[in-house]
């Protein structure tokens, strides 16, 4: 019995001297140990130098996270900077089409003016002389230019009260432009201008965006003055003055009527194209 206990006692010796050997014996081993565990561990990050080496990776991330952000900002102060170009140039592209329609708007009313002289001298050179013969040598000079002054002081009054309201009209000043037309076909009821005084009258009303009583002004023309060579011109803006007041109707009724009647006419031509592009709004 000894000797089994002694062999049994030797056995769990040669164990615990086997375990021993096995386990590190000092902190140092123990460290070791450790990491090589860590090392283990760290295999699918790319082994042991890739883990240890994390914090430079991250450092070298974010520098490239934030240069990426600082293009984005320099795009966006790119971007704002051509904004802000093309908000210039449209502002110049409007203000150009501004002076463009003023100047227009000058060059039709000084065409109109000129217009109205042209008219004025023919119609004044078409009107008979109706003053009873007077018999030869009958007139002293004085008395001849005495006649003169007083049939041209007339005719001299009309167009300069024309003129007067043609002026008004092309400088802006609407409601005097009026007046003076009014007056003129008051004091000259019958005379040369009076189309064109009438004209005048619906043009002052459509530039102040009174579409409706433009409208009625325009077709007065039409039915005191069925002669006038303007009558094409205030059917058009007749038809375009109830299309901006609401009445499509009677603004499509007027520019056909523009189409039938003046087939060859500048006022055709214009009013097919607004016929077009409304039917295609």
């Amino acid at each position: 019995m000894a000797k089994r206990g002694l062999a049994a006692r030797g056995r769990q010796e040669r164990l615990l001297g086997r375990r021993s050997a096995a386990a590190p014996r000092t902190p140092a081993g123990r460290r070791a140990l450790l990491g090589a565990a860590v090392c283990a561990m760290a295999v699918g990050l790319g082994g042991c130098g890739g883990f240890f080496n994390m914090p430079d990776r991250l450092a070298e991330t974010q520098t490239q996270v934030t240069d990426v952000q600082r293009r984005q900002e320099a795009l966006a102060r790119e971007i704002e900077a051509l904004k802000a170009q093309v908000a210039a140039q449209e502002e110049i592209l409007r203000q150009m089409r501004a002076d463009q329609n003023s100047n227009t708007a000058e060059l039709k009313s000084s065409l109109e003016l000129l217009r109205g002289q042209l008219d004025f001298a023919s119609r004044q050179m078409k009107r008979p002389d109706t003053r009873p013969a007077r018999p030869a040598g009958a007139d002293s000079a004085a008395g001849r230019s005495a006649r003169t002054d007083s049939a041209g002081a007339p005719a001299l009054e009309e167009q300069g009260l024309y003129n007067a309201a043609v002026q008004n009209l092309q400088q802006g000043r609407y409601p005097l432009a009026i007046n003076g037309f009014r007056e003129y076909l008051s004091k000259f009821p019958e005379g040369a201008l009076g189309d064109a005084a009438q004209y005048g009258i619906a043009e002052a009303y459509y530039a102040q965006s009174d579409f409706p009583t433009a409208a009625i002004e325009y077709r007065a023309l039409v039915d005191r003055y069925p002669g006038s060579d303007r009558i094409p011109a205030a059917l058009l803006k007749s038809g375009l003055s109830y299309f901006e007041a609401g009445k499509e109707d009677l603004g499509r009724a007027y520019l056909e009527r523009v189409i039938n009647e003046y087939p060859y006419s500048e006022e055709a031509l214009r009013a097919k194209d607004r016929l077009e592009r409304w039917n295609k709004d």
